[in-house]
């Protein structure tokens, strides 16, 4: 009788007989018990003979064995390694879907690999992300016990278990001799000192590398990456961290993780522009099947019965959970307006319209504030979004006048509610608030450039000429506060790339409002010498050729180029016509601008020079309903998803916004008097 734990049979017969012969039920004649047999060599055939099923089985165990001794011994050189700060040894080349231990009869068992926390997630979970029974529940539960047999009992080990939770250590980009220890503490210093409190503190759960590396091999790629990119010295440094960190998320699509591979998703997708929708969504669905947003509730309300996923937290370790869901959420609908697509997230979820719920729970600081307003304004940027379709090209229809309205009026509204409540930031300054002015302005631009899709060469209606001149005016009043505020000219370097694409947007805008000079009473040559001043500025901020700021500059500088050709030309023809009109542009030399100090006109309410476009009503403000009459509708023309670059130094598979540029909004420039 077999021992207890042999879950496999005792098999003695022994194969006599080859395959062929098998197969026809005849005897089988060898000489000295081998192959071939006489009537395989008579015949021509091949001759094999199967080993039994006991000798598979040995083999089996044999190669276990042996597989797991390799891993254990890998594991243990590898923890050596670290201990001394010398490059780990490579990786294993075995084929391993599961890691194999010894328990304590000194059987093989199977461990659950690559988890940095009893949270991670599945691409198929267990059981669905809701605690309602689902559809998908029954077929998981029933396909887990066919997948059951005699010989998962002695590989397998309970889900869950506590002695099956010893992995492998996975070997990091220090490890892996990357980057030195000493290079990643500079680069993790600079992220945790500096760049990190632009994404709201995110990563404070960590203070030194030691910390951070010991959470997460991932974490601590995606943050090296950010923090390299800052660097401008070091190009080959962020091309290799960013290829180690895209390496380890396209090996980890199909691998259970946790919420510090979120967090590394998260932190990735707000800086990396060319693999940012990868990353967000693959976040995104990670944060569904852990039911991250399930700690929402347990922070809003006293005494939550609703259950708890992975045990019991601290308080602050909910909270931070609550605000990776929040980022996640503010990256998606950042990344719905830049590309003109529908968001992942829906808006009508309990943790997007109870934000002011988890402000007054008693357990969130500033950075929540800063988080919460994100999330109130683009409420409303995804209502637009909604109202008006981001598919249509056709002009917007008059009866929207009013939805504009109401939108203008909410935006001022959110303004005014946050303006007073940021504070300086101990590390980033008085940024909070100059950021979220800035949003001020991106949110007005949005709303109002919808007005002049679809128009070509037409004139604006009247009924949206308001709305033109709020989002011509809110273009000027974002490059004129960039620079004017040298800590905003030093942010360039530090913010997310939403910063970047909406920046290069309004430039892209402001010139393609040319056409439209007279009807806007627009000074041209005031906007474009406003325009070249801040090319320029962008231009001798040093940063590396991968980050945002080079390519929203470089593709600013060539548009601005295009409409200055495309105004030297009709000058060209009005001259040799004997027209008396003109517009008068400076001739640069080599792109850089003189100085300039003409004043703006005063263009209506919302134009250039205005009160409302240069300094946005703050909270006591009284807001006008009635400049709110008639200004415009929103929907979505000019798609900001811009062609590939073709630039060979970014992986193919994560490439997503070329150069910072907006083929959709070309300028179809109609100088002719109107």
């Amino acid at each position: 009788m077999a021992a207890p734990h042999d879950a496999h049979p005792g098999i003695t017969r022994r194969v006599t007989a080859c395959a062929a012969c098998r197969k026809q039920k005849i005897k089988c004649i060898m000489a000295n018990d081998e192959p071939p047999c006489t009537r395989c060599v008579h015949r021509g055939l091949s001759c094999v003979l199967n080993k039994s099923l006991q000798s598979l089985v040995d083999d089996t165990r044999q190669i276990e064995a042996l597989q797991g001794d390799v891993i254990n011994l890998h594991a243990i050189l590898t923890q050596v390694c670290r201990a001394t700060d010398i490059a780990a040894p490579p990786p294993l080349q075995i084929s391993t879907p599961c890691r194999l231990q010894r328990d304590e009869d000194g059987n093989n068992v199977q461990s659950d690999a690559n988890k940095d926390d009893p949270e991670g997630a599945d691409v198929s979970p267990p059981m669905s992300p809701s605690d309602m029974q689902a559809p998908i529940d029954t077929f998981l539960e029933t396909a887990s016990k066919v997948a059951e047999s005699p010989i998962s009992a002695v590989v397998e080990s309970p889900r869950g278990s506590v002695g099956s939770r010893k992995n492998a250590p996975e070997p990091d980009l220090i490890g892996k001799g990357i980057i030195t220890s000493a290079t990643s503490e500079k680069l993790v210093s600079r992220y945790l000192e500096r760049l990190d409190h632009y994404l709201y503190g995110i990563g404070g759960v960590y203070t030194d590398m030691k910390s951070l590396r010991k959470a997460s091999p991932v974490l601590l790629a995606a943050v090296c990456a950010i923090s390299a990119l800052h660097d401008e010295r070091d190009m080959k440094l962020y091309e290799a961290c960013s290829h180690e960190f895209l390496s380890l998320v396209s090996k980890s699509m199909f691998e259970e993780r946790g919420v510090e591979f979120l967090r590394a998703l998260c932190i990735g997708s707000y800086w990396l522009s060319d693999a940012s929708r990868i990353l967000n969504g693959d976040a995104l669905r990670r944060a569904a099947d852990v039911r991250l947003q399930k700690y929402f509730f347990q922070v809003t309300v006293p005494d939550s019965t609703v259950a708890q996923p992975g045990g019991i937290l601290l308080p602050a370790a909910k909270v931070d959970r609550v605000r990776l869901w929040y980022l996640l959420y503010i990256c998606d609908q950042h990344l719905s307006i830049l590309y003109n697509r529908d968001s992942i997230v829906h808006g009508n979820h309990d943790i997007i319209l109870g934000w002011e719920t988890f402000l007054e729970s008693g357990l969130t600081d500033d950075s929540d504030i800063r988080i919460t307003s994100q999330v109130s304004l683009l409420q409303t940027m995804s209502q637009i979004r909604s109202a008006f379709g981001p598919e249509s090209l056709e002009p917007v229809h008059k009866a929207l006048v009013t939805s504009v309205n109401n939108f203008n009026r909410q935006i001022d509204q959110w303004f005014s509610r946050f303006s007073t409540v940021f504070k300086v930031h101990k590390k980033i300054g008085d940024f909070p608030y100059k950021g979220l002015t800035l949003h001020y302005h991106f949110a007005k631009l949005y709303l109002g450039h919808h007005v002049l899709r679809g128009l070509h060469s037409d004139p604006i209606p009247v009924y949206f000429l308001p709305a033109a001149l709020m989002a011509h005016g809110a273009a000027i009043s974002i490059f004129d506060f960039i620079l004017n505020d040298s800590d905003l000219t030093s942010a360039l370097v530090g913010v997310p790339f939403y910063f970047h694409v909406m920046i290069s947007f309004a430039g892209h805008f402001l010139l393609s409002c040319s056409q439209y000079r007279v009807q806007m009473s627009i000074d041209v040559d005031n906007d474009l010498s406003l325009l070249g001043k801040a090319i320029q500025i962008f231009r001798s901020v040093p940063c590396i050729s991968h980050h945002p700021l080079q390519k929203m500059a470089a593709a600013l500088q060539r548009r601005h180029f295009e409409c200055q050709a495309m105004i030297n030309r009709y000058n060209a023809q009005a001259t040799s016509s004997g027209e008396s009109q003109h517009i008068n542009v400076s001739q640069w030399n080599n792109g850089v601008p003189p100085d300039a100090s003409g004043g703006q006109p005063s263009n209506g309410i919302y134009g250039p020079g205005s009160s409302h476009a240069m300094n946005p009503p703050r909270s006591g403000d009284v807001v006008n309903t009635a400049t709110h009459a008639n200004l415009g509708q929103i929907p979505d023309g000019y798609a900001m998803v811009p062609p590939p670059n073709g630039d060979a130094g970014l992986e193919m598979v994560f490439q997503d916004f070329g150069g910072f540029d907006f083929p959709d909004m070309q300028m179809q420039m109609n100088f002719a008097p109107q």
